[in-house]
């Protein structure tokens, strides 16, 4: 980092805190997205096929999951 240009205090705090996270530092889980969401977290399997289903199919994302769902649009349902 420091041959790029990284001063070289900002580059020993960015490998120390790679180091942490690969030594499994940021590996604890908390229930913050079912107390937030009022559902359990999805894997990033389970969000990576939701998405690819939808996109598959041409609608857009869902935004139910936080309370509201966008609105519709005639080019979101009309093939072109």
């Amino acid at each position: 980092m420091i041959c790029a240009g990284v001063p070289e205090q900002i580059a020993e705090m960015n490998a120390q805190a790679f180091s942490l996270t690969a030594g499994g530092d940021a590996e604890w889980v908390t229930q913050d997205v079912q107390s937030l969401l009022g559902r359990p977290a999805r894997s990033l399997e389970q969000f990576h096929r939701r998405l690819r289903r939808r996109v598959l199919l041409g609608r857009a994302p869902d935004t139910q999951s936080v309370g509201r769902r966008a609105p519709r649009t005639a080019a979101a349902t009309t093939p072109t």
